[in-house]
């Protein structure tokens, strides 16, 4: 993930789940990425990956604790059903939790949105 993770770049852990376990995750679904997934699909879906288990965190200036930025849900939703649809479909049976849920993240247009990570898929309806 060095590739979208920068080293003076801070990333949001949850304090009730081991940094080293999160790890044990993204390998595998990396793993399993790079044996099944289409060029394409392993192009996004490694960075949603990666900015899904380590996320950068916001900044929190005012005093608040920082939170982690979400991918965009619309990059989320357009990976998962047009992207890389036989490959989420193929990883959520043996994967399940671990992949992110679009319909968890800030809806489209809503004012938690406009911080998000976008994945840089273009071209797409």
């Amino acid at each position: 993930c060095t590739r979208f993770i920068f080293s003076n770049q801070p990333i949001f852990v949850p304090g009730n789940q081991p940094q080293g376990k999160t790890e044990q995750k993204l390998q595998t679904a990396i793993s399993a990425i790079d044996l099944f997934a289409s060029a394409k699909c392993k192009k996004f879906a490694l960075k949603g990956l990666c900015q899904h288990f380590f996320p950068p965190c916001t900044h929190a200036q005012d005093g608040t604790i920082p939170k982690p930025r979400l991918i965009c849900r619309k990059d989320c939703e357009l990976l998962q059903a047009t992207v890389c649809s036989k490959e989420f479909e193929f990883a959520q049976t043996i994967f399940g939790e671990t992949l992110p849920d679009c319909y968890n993240l800030p809806p489209i247009g809503s004012s938690k949105e406009k911080n998000c990570i976008q994945l840089g898929i273009k071209g797409l309806p």
